[in-house]
């Protein structure tokens, strides 16, 4: 190739990204993503395999040490799952947090991030729809709507 084409072919790309996007896309549909690629994730499969002991060590030192951080790992999962929008930041669970109390009840206790509209019904993990609530009022509210709570939990009452 050469110099004044790989030069045109560089004006090209800058001119076209739709275009480089499709072909790249379709290139990457039927071929995959290249021999060193599929290499170095079986490369790291092997590793966590011969591993697998430290790797469960250092998780959960980690929970341990980071639990906030897990919270919104796990509320963020949930989210994505079940393709809702998640735009809630570990900033914002940890002010959350800070209230130390459920929201339903008050108890101070074993406290759980909550969807107060449940994602099953169309919630989003978003600050607006995120609560703090003890395990035993969010498991009791399951995935109900708050209207149908009405009389069931403390603050409901």
């Amino acid at each position: 190739m050469s110099s004044s084409h790989a030069a045109y072919m560089r004006e090209w790309r800058k001119k076209n990204p739709e275009k480089v996007r499709t072909i790249n896309r379709r290139y990457y549909r039927t071929h995959g993503y290249g021999v060193r690629a599929v290499a170095g994730r079986l490369a790291s499969q092997r590793y966590r395999e011969k591993h697998r002991e430290e790797g469960k060590v250092y998780s959960r030192q980690w929970r341990k040490a980071y639990p906030l951080k897990q919270k919104a790992q796990k509320v963020r999962y949930r989210g994505r799952r079940s393709m809702a929008v998640n735009t809630l930041t570990s900033e914002e669970i940890r002010t959350l947090f800070s209230v130390g109390q459920c929201f339903y009840c008050g108890a101070k206790d074993d406290l759980t991030l909550d969807h107060f509209i449940p994602l099953s019904r169309g919630g989003n993990t978003t600050r607006a729809n995120i609560l703090v609530a003890c395990r035993s009022c969010n498991a009791s509210k399951h995935d109900k709507m708050p209207t149908e709570l009405l009389g069931q939990l403390p603050m409901f009452r």
